[in-house]
């Protein structure tokens, strides 16, 4: 993730620099999480490395700096969302060895963080108008009918209808949502 954390730093920068206009920012980071064998042991240091790059990219945003027009907190005013184009199969994919290890599937993360998000919780889609519970709508993994094509986590949340929402808050001025995610006939896209 020093890639990622050296984008980050250049990122907090633009943000907080309000001659630059910088309203949204997006960034594809190429690791090696697609990895295949030893998830167990992977995944820890990964998932470490992330939530400290991410830590420092939010405590960068949170110390107040001089706008111009008095003192501005970049972190008030910026959701960091980050997501991956896959899950991870519930059972190992079979490589055996002494480390097995997960193929693609369904069902990934989203982070979402920063200003306006009420964090501190795992969401699907029951969460919507619920009231602040930690999990919501927590699919399970212990019987094969509760897997998506008896294999993956089941998704529960579209993860436009998390875009569109933070482009909603932080973009009043879009008002065409399903055209923004230029729906295709095999996946259309209607806003919750």
């Amino acid at each position: 993730p020093n890639q990622m954390r050296d984008r980050l730093v250049d990122t907090a920068r633009l943000i907080k620099q309000p001659e630059f206009g910088v309203r949204a920012v997006a960034m594809d980071f190429h690791g090696s999480w697609d990895y295949h064998t030893n998830s167990v042991g992977q995944t820890p240091g990964y998932t470490m490395r992330l939530a400290a790059t991410l830590k420092r990219f939010y405590d960068d945003l949170s110390v107040p700096f001089d706008n111009g027009n008095g003192s501005d907190i970049a972190a008030d005013r910026t959701v960091t969302i980050v997501m991956s184009e896959f899950g991870r199969t519930v059972h190992e994919n079979g490589l055996g060895g002494p480390a097995p290890g997960t193929d693609h599937g369904h069902g990934g993360a989203m982070y979402v963080m920063g200003g306006g998000v009420r964090g501190g919780r795992v969401l699907s889609r029951d969460a919507v108008g619920a009231a602040d519970p930690k999990v919501v709508g927590w699919p399970g993994l212990r019987k094969v009918e509760d897997l998506h094509l008896q294999r993956d986590l089941m998704p529960t949340i579209d993860s436009r209808d998390v875009l569109a929402e933070v482009i909603t808050q932080q973009f009043p001025e879009v008002t065409d949502l399903a055209a923004l995610f230029n729906p295709s006939d095999s996946h259309p896209y209607t806003p919750v």
